[in-house]
């Protein structure tokens, strides 16, 4: 960019040139545009450029006004000026929205020979586009109009330049940064969301002019992309090992001025280990529970399928979301574990956006909690003579043990017990059991059932006499 400004010096006698004229014309434009960028910090309309739509025609009529655009590349502010009233074409499904948008273009005027192109063309190109232009400095948005619905008053969406706060006498904000949102664990890709507040800009940022903080005994961070870098927002990507953490802090600096933000580095999503117990006898409530590690809300829980793959996924409570451990509740004897689960991979994803998966881990195969649809007889003899047949699901399991009121190991049926499960009479399956109620045992308790997946109760209490 060049230190001074040059003007013509005009004197007698002087022979002017091609150069001449268009130093004058340069000069000109350029302080005035250089003025317009400095004088608005967002492009729009300055007056007129009101919008009328016939749906009968498909013409959208603009009225005579004025607008500017800003360029940041050349820092201009270039203006945008329909002397009478203009028309464009509009087609699309009913009820389908339209933009119409205004831009700044440059083209050849007519040959004046023996030259070419005498004379240059300033363009104020009216267009109608089904998306919002993806810079609203460098087009403005006259308004939106809706296909076969009537424009009535001003066109919602419109676009109004607005004057740099500072020459209003407004105060302007400092410089700042925001953290927008985190996703992806350590031990993988971490992406940082980034604001940019105040009078801070993030247009054009760079791998070199973002840094993040180190912490002594931790693996370094590295910085290896930015993408989406706009004027306010920008997405910063992160190499993390998997030692690496805990909280950091994010510095920008552009221009000289630094701004920073802290952010949480959470650990790589891992399952340990699936259990399934019982808290409270003899009211039942069954909490199944995965523990590992990175766990964070939002958080979903996939369970294999008997139709082969995952089944319908359990979106679990924030509040029954820890860093090392979910709990799946609920009231009852059942869970929520979906009907048609088996034991198998259990699939956990955390949601970065509600619905949107962020990351993604497979546990190895686990064995899930049994379930008692119900049993008869629902009256036993306390002599040790009923078979008591108890239907329900995943009742498979080297460890399968059978309890009944007061729950002790005389009351109990299972391999260790005296005669051993199952004894001749007795059998097991899948879906169903078939015990001998003991002798002895209290009439009112719920019947338990514990395998290596956890530990379940009847709904319904069995009576002993």
């Amino acid at each position: 960019m060049p230190l001074s400004i040059e003007r013509n010096n005009y004197k007698t006698g002087l022979f002017l040139e091609e150069v001449e004229f268009k130093l004058e014309q340069q000069y000109h434009s350029l302080l005035r545009r250089r003025l317009n960028f400095g004088l608005f910090e967002r492009a729009g309309i300055l007056i007129g450029l009101d919008l009328s739509y016939d749906g009968v025609s498909g013409t959208v009529t603009v009225q005579p006004g004025v607008a500017i655009v800003r360029d940041a590349a050349t820092q201009e502010g270039k203006e945008l000026m329909i002397p009478s009233a203009a028309t464009v074409s509009v087609a699309g499904p009913a009820g389908s929205s339209l933009f119409i948008v205004l831009g700044y273009q440059e083209a050849n005027g007519p040959d004046k020979p023996p030259v070419t192109a005498a004379r240059i063309q300033e363009i104020s190109a009216i267009q109608a586009q089904t998306v919002a232009p993806a810079d609203i400095n460098l087009n403005v948005v006259l308004g939106q109009i809706t296909i076969g619905t009537a424009l009535v008053g001003v066109a919602p969406g419109r676009q109004i330049a607005l004057v740099r706060a500072s020459l209003l006498g407004v105060p302007v904000p400092p410089p700042g940064l925001v953290i927008a949102s985190v996703s992806g664990s350590a031990g993988g890709t971490v992406t940082v969301a980034v604001v940019a507040t105040g009078s801070f800009t993030l247009t054009g940022l760079v791998i070199g002019e973002v840094t993040v903080s180190t912490v002594i005994g931790l693996p370094a961070i590295t910085v290896f992309a930015v993408s989406a870098a706009t004027t306010n927002t920008a997405n910063v990507l992160l190499t993390v090992p998997a030692a690496a953490v805990g909280s950091r802090t994010l510095t920008i600096t552009k221009g000289g001025v630094p701004v920073s933000a802290s952010f949480s580095i959470p650990a790589g999503l891992t399952v340990a280990s699936f259990t399934g117990v019982d808290l409270t006898l003899p009211t039942p409530r069954l909490v199944t529970t995965l523990v590992g590690t990175g766990f964070r809300a939002p958080l979903r829980v996939e369970f294999s399928s008997s139709a082969g793959g995952f089944t319908v996924a359990v979106d679990i409570p924030s509040t029954k979301v820890a860093a090392t451990e979910v709990q799946i509740e609920s009231a009852g004897s059942g869970s929520l574990l979906p009907p048609n689960a088996i034991n198998g991979p259990v699939r956990v994803t955390i949601l970065t956006i509600p619905g949107i998966s962020g990351d993604t881990v497979t546990s190895t195969p686990v064995i899930l909690p049994p379930v008692i649809t119900n049993f008869t007889p629902t009256s036993a003899s306390s002599l040790g003579t009923t078979l008591l047949t108890i239907n329900g699901k995943r009742f498979s399991s080297p460890n399968l043990a059978i309890r009944f009121k007061p729950y002790d190991l005389t009351h109990t049926r299972s391999a260790s017990s005296s005669p051993a499960f199952p004894a001749a009479t007795e059998s097991v399956t899948d879906e169903q059991i078939k015990a001998l109620v003991p002798p002895g045992s209290q009439t009112g308790g719920l019947v338990q059932v514990s395998t290596d997946g956890g530990i379940v109760v009847s709904a319904l209490p069995l009576t002993v006499s």
